[in-house]
This record gives C-alpha cells, sequence and structure tokens, in this order.
C-alpha cells in the first residue's frame, strides 16, 4: 500500500512539474507574441490610426445587420404565420359558403315563373304585390334590399301609369285634332 500511495505522489509530482514547464513555455511564448504585437503597434501606429474607424463602423454595422437579420427572420415567421391564419380562414369561408349553398338548394324553390322583362298576361299585371321569400339566411340587409325593391317597383308602375296617361292624353289630343280637321275640310 505504501509503494503504491508513493507511486501516485510521484506521478503527481510529475504531472506538476511537466504542467509547470509547460505553463513557462506558454507564458514564455505569450511575452514574446505581446512584445512582438508593442512592436509592430510602434512602427505601423500611424496605419493603425487611419484604419481604427473603418474597423470600429465594421464592427458597427456587423452588429447592425445580425440585428437586422434577426428582424427579417422574426418578420418571415409573422408571414409565415399569418399566411396560414389567412389559408384557415379560406379554408373556413368555403366550407360556410358549401353550407349555405346546400341549404338553399335544399329549400324548395317552387314553380319558375315568367322572368324579368316577359310579357304578362294582361295589361293590368300588378307588379306591387311582388314580395321577396327568405330563404332562411338572409340578414337585415336582405330586408333593407327588400324595402328598396318595393320602393322601386311603387315608382317604377307609378310612372308606368304616368306614362299611360300621358300617351293616352296624347291620343286623345290627337284624335281630337284628327276630328277637328275632317269637320273642317
Amino acid at each position: 500500500m505504501l509503494n503504491h500511495a508513493t507511486k501516485r505522489v510521484m506521478e503527481a509530482e510529475q504531472a506538476r512539474t511537466s504542467g509547470e514547464a509547460e505553463h513557462k513555455k506558454t507564458a514564455a511564448d505569450y511575452n514574446s507574441c505581446v512584445g512582438h504585437m508593442r512592436q509592430l503597434e510602434k512602427k505601423h501606429k500611424r496605419s493603425i490610426n487611419k484604419s481604427r474607424p473603418y474597423f470600429e463602423l465594421k464592427a458597427k454595422y456587423y452588429l447592425q445587420l445580425e440585428q437586422l437579420k434577426r428582424h427579417v427572420d422574426e418578420r418571415q415567421a409573422k408571414v409565415l404565420a399569418a399566411k396560414a391564419d389567412y389559408r384557415a380562414a379560406l379554408r373556413n369561408l368555403e366550407g360556410i359558403s358549401e353550407e349555405i349553398h346546400a341549404q338553399r338548394r335544399s329549400l324548395a324553390m317552387g314553380a319558375r315563373e315568367q322572368g324579368v322583362g316577359a310579357e304578362g298576361d294582361g295589361p293590368d299585371e300588378d307588379i306591387a304585390s311582388f314580395t321577396m321569400e327568405s330563404d332562411g339566411l338572409s340578414s337585415d340587409r336582405a330586408e333593407g334590399a327588400e324595402a328598396a325593391l318595393h320602393a322601386g317597383l311603387n315608382k317604377l308602375t307609378s310612372s308606368a301609369a304616368q306614362k299611360q296617361k300621358d300617351e293616352d292624353e296624347q291620343d286623345l289630343r290627337v284624335g281630337s285634332a284628327a276630328l277637328l280637321l275632317n269637320g273642317v275640310s
């Protein structure tokens, strides 16, 4: 046991002496490099002073560039997230639209009536009695549009009636004038 402990102490002392020698060698190299650096500084002092602003600006701009790169990366991540949200919103809207179309197709629309501008059976067909049927999906805007449609239809029927009245009066005047001319000649 004693031999083993003595052996370990000897190995530790050898490691210490080799470490000290390595440290002295490294310290000597460091001191040599520092001395050489000081000589170069003295020799090239003017050039160093002239180029110092360049290297200071270079370091400053590299820091700014790194900050801008991080900013761009953050923005790109936000753009990707926004695009994903946008795609999800579009899918949701498409689903809602499909549901609305399916509901509208499933509702019974009834028999088709004459199209817009088609001639009716008689001259006294009443457009004012027209009512809009709701499909159950419309909002208040649809009710407002229906009210505007009724107002427009009322205005149209009253202008058509006024036009018919004016034409009748014109025909009456032309007929009276023709009778007067026939009676005079």
